[in-house]
């Protein structure tokens, strides 16, 4: 994996810093990584310590489930999809135009 990702870090036109990255909480812009980091690690602290408090030792899988859904979740619609893609795709999504 790490041999393909170089190979694709040197192709011609291929931008080698990460882009910019702006986070917006409630109304306050973060551009720093750092701060961005630091945020997103309050929130999953935040989530995880929610969790913690509303089961124990003895609480089923099924449960804690549950309480992700009605928790964390509540009105949020997410999804992912993965498909496979070409060496071809991964060049031409690559350059920078």
């Amino acid at each position: 994996m790490k041999n393909t990702w170089n190979i694709v870090k040197g192709l011609p036109g291929t931008s080698h810093s990460l882009p910019p990255f702006i986070v917006d909480v409630n109304g306050h812009i973060l551009t720093k990584p750092n701060d961005v980091a630091n945020h997103f690690a309050d929130c999953f602290v935040t989530k995880a310590d929610m969790l913690r408090q509303k089961v124990d030792n003895s609480t089923s899988f099924r449960t804690l489930v549950q309480s992700v859904d009605d928790d964390i979740m509540r009105s949020k619609t997410c999804s992912m999809t993965l498909s496979p893609v070409c060496e071809k795709e991964v060049i031409r999504l690559s350059k920078v135009e």
